[in-house]
């Protein structure tokens, strides 16, 4: 809790599956899966957790945002689906809008802005509903070297304040000396690891 790892390899290494399999959205062929200490995916005695009963907050890497809404609309989802009363919603989609920069793009729709404003409401739809694990999956692909770092603070300051495990998977090796912990992946197996310390 309140870690950031981050996991870095070649494309087809498997760190787009290790995503989806703790997310749930994929089986493990073998192992086990714990999320928040629960049992969520065991491979061998056929043990799924559905992804929606994981408590696990996740930014695919294609963004995925629904184009014909808005970016509030896009980020209140969650919330609404879990019956949260529309002035808390407002309130928590204008606060992590805030802490993301994109407060003033609430209204378009997502259709209509970059791929980095777009990648920062896929952060802030992921971040609303406040998970107690977050996967993400390439988030800053579309944002600017520039501005990465203050996102990376943002989400290091989520971790923390919340005691949320934040697992990374990236292509940029930056983001592993950004991690509290980094593994490199080859062909699905753990090469190398970095200790502790950003």
């Amino acid at each position: 809790r309140g870690e950031v790892v981050v996991v870095v390899g070649p494309n087809g290494a498997g760190k787009t599956t290790l995503a989806r399999i703790v997310v749930g959205l994929e089986r493990p062929d073998r192992g086990r899966v714990y999320v928040d200490g629960r049992l969520a995916s065991d491979g061998e005695r056929g043990v799924v957790v559905p992804p929606e009963d994981r408590g696990v907050g996740y930014v695919p890497q294609g963004i995925m945002l629904m184009p014909h809404m808005t970016l509030y609309d896009n980020i209140a989802f969650g919330l609404r689906v879990r019956g949260v009363p529309e002035r808390e919603v407002s309130e928590a989609v204008r606060e992590v809008a805030r802490l993301l920069g994109i407060e003033r793009y609430l209204g378009l729709k997502a259709s209509r802005v970059s791929g980095g404003i777009a990648q920062r409401a896929a952060i802030a739809r992921a971040l609303v509903v406040r998970p107690r694990v977050l996967v993400l999956d390439e988030p800053f692909s579309h944002i600017d070297p520039w501005s990465r770092p203050a996102l990376r603070d943002v989400i290091r300051s989520y971790a923390k304040e919340y005691g949320a495990a934040v697992l990374l998977v990236s292509h940029d090796l930056e983001d592993v000396r950004w991690g509290d912990r980094g593994y490199v992946l080859v062909d699905g197996r753990v090469r190398e690891y970095r200790g502790a310390g950003p």
